[in-house]
């Protein structure tokens, strides 16, 4: 992801139809289908390219540029790698619920939601 790339600001998004953006709309391009709108990468197809949510949630940011997942329950509990796929034989540390951005998540400071539906500070 290229924060120095194009991003537009909430009003702009109104007009922007759903779909993959990086400095313009991306034809043949569909984004995950928790997106409505995808971004800022040359393929902004993943599951945390997401610029708004199909669900109308807020999108809960991964990158720099605002760019993220969708839903904080979209996970079953348990690790996840970089690109949030389950690590198999991974068990969080007891306070997470899920965690990750690690080989090995199973710090307290992996945690991506925590097991009691606090935030993650």
């Amino acid at each position: 992801h290229d924060s120095a790339k194009f991003k537009p600001t909430s009003a702009s998004l109104v007009k922007l139809g759903p779909g993959c953006y990086d400095h313009d709309f991306i034809p043949n391009c569909s984004c995950n289908p928790t997106c409505e709108r995808c971004g800022y990468d040359y393929e902004p197809v993943g599951g945390r390219d997401c610029i708004t949510c199909s669900d109308g949630s807020n999108v809960v940011p991964v990158y720099a540029d605002g760019t993220g997942y969708c839903g904080t329950r979209m996970f079953k509990p348990g690790c996840y790698n970089d690109d949030y796929d389950l690590i198999p034989n991974c068990f969080c540390h007891p306070t997470c619920e899920r965690c990750g951005h690690d080989d090995t998540p199973v710090m307290d400071r992996n945690c991506i939601t925590c097991a009691d539906d606090s935030e993650v500070v």
